[in-house]
């Protein structure tokens, strides 16, 4: 009886052991529109990062969305970025001063059409600034990364990028 008792003990505590470093979680976010995730970054704490974009709230259109999680889920902070016309977010990579930096491309901005434009924003998500491309360009790929090197971004996809005519 009391090897059972030790087992029911020990199965109770196992999962609790290392949830302060794993926490598991299955939720859903957004609202009325389509919403729309396309890559996720874990940081050192354990807080997620998240990219895409919404169309059920921001400026028209669909916009990017940069969620930020904490390690259980729970939402942080959720912006929006973006115009009148379509804005999507495909990828995104984390600076090693924690600025988040998320690429994709933009209807709204740019010199017209597709547009591909680049995002650096603090770790609070608070809009610093952006880059749009003088061409038509389009991050077309979910496979597309995003990457830093000596301070400079650099955006690779298996295709490149797309120049649209």
């Amino acid at each position: 009886m009391k090897r059972l008792a030790v087992i029911f003990i020990l199965f109770l505590l196992l999962p609790k052991v290392g949830a302060s470093t794993s926490e598991w979680f299955a939720k859903t976010y957004g609202g009325s529109g389509n919403d729309v995730i396309n890559d996720v970054k874990v940081l050192s704490d354990e807080s997620i990062i998240a990219v895409g974009y919404t169309n059920s709230t921001g400026a028209g259109g669909g916009d990017v969305l940069v969620m930020k999680l904490s390690p259980s889920g729970e939402v942080e902070w959720a912006k929006t970025y973006g115009g009148s016309g379509d804005d999507v977010a495909n990828a995104l990579a984390i600076a090693p001063n924690g600025d988040v930096i998320v690429a994709g491309y933009t209807w709204s901005f740019g010199a017209g059409y597709y547009d591909a434009w680049i995002l650096r924003l603090p770790p609070g998500g608070e809009m610093s600034g952006n880059i749009c491309s003088a061409s038509n360009a389009h991050v077309s790929s979910t496979k597309a990364t995003v990457g830093l090197s000596n301070g400079v971004v650099e955006l690779s996809q298996r295709r490149d990028i797309q120049v649209m005519r």
